[in-house]
């Protein structure tokens, strides 16, 4: 029997970001940390298109939507490889009301946009961009993703905040000639995108930090309004080799309150 209280209350929006390396193995860090966010973007979550319905059992307090690797030619389910690539981004039941889906056919980017009564509404991006490589065809694919967050930011930017977090595959923080430097810097330079240096995000096999390659970018408003950033460096349960990181805004969203009894479920994927 479920007995709900539909009360809203106001809260901030705290927003995690996290290359999870599969999704499949993350149920104990979920466990630790999640019911301190409201948004998560998560990257290579390693699901393909026919399991993405999975994403709802995630988190019993979460729902979310994603694109696979296969998105665009889906592979049968009794012919699956290893998994690999993907975006999501999940939210917390509370919030649902106020979520849209924003379309883009890009399948390294995920967009949702939050509705907010107390403010101006919010564009959020989930994106994972390619890795470095010296073939010509992988810059070509980096360049259409920045130019996919172009078109978003150039649509959204006078109606909406705007968050793009995300695995970026590039240090934007130490200067570089490199083509994919400079596609990321003038998008943030373009768009007024903010974020700040919180270290190296990402390890190598011997635990070494060894790059700074994910990020949360905010337009200049939500920067400048006391955001504050954290790099979540000491989890217990973390078997990836990049580090969450999180950005708490000063935005107020409200909440849809759940009083609720209901026998615990097993959620795991």
């Amino acid at each position: 029997m479920r007995n709900v209280n539909s009360d809203f209350k106001v809260y901030h929006l705290n927003i995690l970001s996290f290359n999870c390396k599969n999704i499949k193995t993350c149920d104990p860090l979920f466990s630790e940390i999640l019911f301190n966010y409201d948004i998560v973007l998560l990257q290579e979550h390693w699901l393909f298109d026919c399991q993405l319905p999975l994403l709802d059992n995630v988190h019993i307090d979460f729902n979310g939507i994603g694109k696979a690797v296969d998105s665009d030619d889906p592979l049968p389910p009794t012919h699956l490889p290893r998994g690999y690539g993907g975006v999501c981004i999940l939210w917390k039941k509370t919030i649902d009301h106020k979520i849209t889906k924003v379309d883009c056919t890009n399948n390294r980017i995920q967009c949702i946009e939050i509705t907010n009564t107390c403010g101006k509404d919010i564009l959020v991006i989930c994106v994972y961009m390619p890795c470095k490589d010296n073939r010509v065809e992988k810059l070509i694919e980096f360049l259409d993703c920045t130019e996919q967050l172009h078109s978003l930011c150039s649509q959204y930017n006078n109606t909406h905040h705007i968050v793009i977090g995300g695995d970026i595959n590039e240090n934007i923080i130490d200067k570089s000639e490199s083509k994919r430097y400079e596609a990321v810097r003038t998008l943030m330079d373009d768009h007024c995108l903010y974020t700040k240096d919180l270290g190296r995000t990402f390890i190598n096999y011997k635990h070494e930090e060894i790059s700074s390659i994910d990020y949360i970018f905010l337009d200049k408003e939500l920067f400048e309004n006391n955001s504050s950033y954290l790099k979540l460096d000491s989890c217990s349960s973390l078997v990836s080799d990049h580090y969450p990181i999180t950005c708490r805004l000063n935005v107020k969203i409200e909440h849809r309150q759940q009083s609720t009894k209901i026998l615990p479920t097993n959620r795991k994927i």
